[in-house]
């Protein structure tokens, strides 16, 4: 990515824009049973994460202790694609 758009807020934030969409597009396209699954997997990664943090694994602090980024998959696909996808 040029650095020209690590400059330009609004290219950046049109770019976050257009990932969230198709974030919501591919979900949309999934089973109910894959949703389900897909919701039930990041539920299990924010206890993970919750249970690290609890233990001393993260040694940074966090602005948003909750907020997590995670990939799930679900038969295989992957839930949260990465910008590229």
């Amino acid at each position: 990515m040029p650095t020209s758009q690590h400059l330009n807020p609004e290219s950046t934030q049109r770019g976050w824009d257009e990932h969230n969409l198709s974030q919501l597009r591919y979900f949309h396209t999934l089973s109910l049973r894959e949703k389900l699954q897909a919701v039930e997997g990041m539920a299990d990664v924010v206890r993970h994460f919750r249970q690290l943090r609890a233990q001393g694994g993260f040694k940074s602090a966090s602005s948003k202790p909750d907020a997590l980024e995670s990939v799930a998959t679900v038969s295989g696909k992957p839930m949260l694609r990465t910008f590229g996808n």
